[in-house]
């Protein structure tokens, strides 16, 4: 699996606890289709809801985490 490793801009508008926090972001393959159903997009893999959801104080915790489970990465400075 292949993930991001960022630090988002900050929000002028909103203080956050995690504001800078690094984040660890999968990159998917797989391309989203809208559900027929509901219309929402929707994809193959679990892993796309994992989008933006893992915070790190540092970038160099950010990257052994990615390292332990064994995923290809890349860094966003």
């Amino acid at each position: 699996m292949q993930v991001r490793i960022f630090r988002p801009a900050a929000s002028l508008t909103q203080g956050s606890p995690w504001a800078d926090a690094w984040r660890l972001e999968v990159v998917s393959a797989i391309q989203k289709r809208p559900e027929p159903f509901m219309g929402w997009l929707a994809a193959e893999d679990g892993q796309s809801t994992m989008k933006g959801r893992l915070a790190f104080d540092t970038q160099q915790a950010a990257i052994a985490f990615a390292q332990k489970q064994g995923w290809l990465f890349e860094v966003e400075e």
